[in-house]
């Protein structure tokens, strides 16, 4: 899954969505802020929350919000360059339906016991070789690396995602996310998320989130972004790899939000991946812990 890359939106995606830093989430009501191992921002985190994603949707099930944001993050997964990205954040929301760049298009219901549960499509965008530069030299804030020459590019693919998360607490949700190939690159795998969302901070004005999560996928989507074949190894120099399924990193994400008026607020954001052992043994893996942080600006119409 996924969530950042500013924010590298998915520079812990090992794509490099996080070259376009395309985020907007959700109320920051749970994992959807901070999964995916990245730290995702919340389109709605200064907006109260009054709706429980049940019954009729009403007009103020309404919101509406554009923002700019800037952020730093790796170049690609497991990358030890780094990279800054400015973008845009659009998204939208009405009673259960939902569109913005980091999730993509889809529906969350929320019961009056605190369940969750979401179905979506989203998008896992490609990641390249080589560094793209314009004419003039200089280069694009796309994820990839000239490091990676020889491996070949890895296509984008269309995503069918799926959730269910359970509110223990006001301050504490529990989280399940799933996401596996509907088009495009027929190697993409499926990945699962799953972890804690811890709610520390909410006031009128501030709300602080701290997320604890861990990404397993199967062997196809490890064998993408990390596995190096006898052909690949050939061209690069790097050693042949053949990882199993399994987990592929832990992370830990906070994310921050600050309304000045009704309708301006302020997110920042930051997120830590260790990589598991077995990811780490991939030559492809040059630096064993991605961070990533963003900051942006978000007004909301209504």
């Amino acid at each position: 899954m996924g969530t950042t890359q500013v924010t590298p939106a998915d520079a812990g995606q090992g794509s490099d969505a996080g070259a376009s830093g395309t985020y907007g989430q959700d109320s920051v009501q749970g994992q959807d802020a901070l999964q995916g191992g990245q730290p995702q921002s919340d389109a709605h985190a200064a907006l109260p929350d009054g709706h429980e994603g049940h019954g009729a949707p009403s007009d103020s099930e309404w919101h509406l919000g554009v923002g700019v944001g800037v952020g730093v993050g790796p170049r690609y997964m497991g990358s030890d360059e780094t990279m800054g990205t400015a973008t845009a954040m659009i998204t939208a929301q009405y009673g259960m339906f939902h569109m913005d760049p980091q999730r993509g298009l889809g529906l969350q219901y929320e019961t009056r016991t605190g369940t969750k549960l979401r179905l979506g499509l989203g998008y896992d965008a490609s990641r390249k070789d080589h560094r793209k530069e314009t004419k003039d030299g200089h280069t694009f804030s796309v994820g990839g690396s000239d490091k990676l020459a020889g491996m070949g590019n890895v296509r984008g693919a269309g995503l069918l995602t799926a959730g269910i998360s359970q509110r223990i607490t006001s301050w504490l949700e529990l989280d399940l996310d799933a996401d596996t190939r509907l088009f495009g690159n027929s190697k993409r795998g499926t990945t699962w998320t799953y972890g804690v969302t811890l709610t520390p901070l909410q006031t009128e004005a501030d709300r602080v989130q701290v997320g604890l999560h861990a990404q397993h996928a199967d062997r196809k989507y490890h064998q993408t972004w990390f596995g190096v074949t006898p052909e690949q190894s050939q061209r690069t120099g790097f050693a042949t790899f053949s990882p199993d399924s399994g987990q592929t990193f832990t992370s830990v994400g906070m994310l921050w939000s600050h309304t000045f008026t009704p309708h301006w607020s302020l997110l920042a954001g930051g997120e830590v991946q260790k990589f598991s052992k077995d990811i780490r043994r991939s030559a492809v893996v040059m630096d064993d812990t991605n961070a990533t942080a963003m900051v942006g600006v978000l007004y909301s119409f209504f």
